[in-house]
């Protein structure tokens, strides 16, 4: 099993980073920046991601 110094080694963790760079990118570009129900949905949602993996690492 592998040891990572923290949450922020995970591969899951960089990619989900990934993602959200990729959406923000994709609303800041699009029509979507307008929508801002929507943006802030996506807003929770991508720091709900960011918590759950940061809590998760506490009981490895």
């Amino acid at each position: 099993m592998a040891h990572y110094k923290s949450f922020e080694d995970l591969e899951i963790y960089q990619l989900s980073r990934e993602l959200c760079q990729d959406i923000w990118k994709l609303i800041a570009e699009t029509t979507l920046s307008k929508d801002y129900k929507l943006r802030e949905q996506i807003s929770k949602f991508m720091n709900y991601l960011k918590s759950s993996k940061r809590k998760g690492s506490k009981y490895d």
